[in-house]
């Protein structure tokens, strides 16, 4: 009974590693008509990518949609 209320009430990360490019994609709001997370949870699926499958087309797109995130400016 406890245990139910605990995972309610505590949200699950997001795991890229569990999901398609697309599904990362769209999380992250890449994908047209999807909300962006915050820059810190960008940030933070983009290093569990790299650091998990390391998909060679996901983290392009990702580094793309970093740079357009950023203006073009670097960091």
């Amino acid at each position: 009974e406890g245990d139910v209320a605990e995972t309610d009430a505590i949200p699950t990360e997001f795991d890229p590693g569990k999901h398609t490019a697309g599904e990362v994609l769209d999380y992250l709001g890449v994908s047209e008509g999807h909300d962006p997370v915050t820059v810190d949870e960008f940030q933070r699926v983009l290093a569990a990518e790299q650091a998990g499958k390391a998909r060679k087309g996901l983290l392009e797109a990702l580094a793309k949609a970093s740079t357009e995130q950023d203006g073009g400016k670097e960091q």
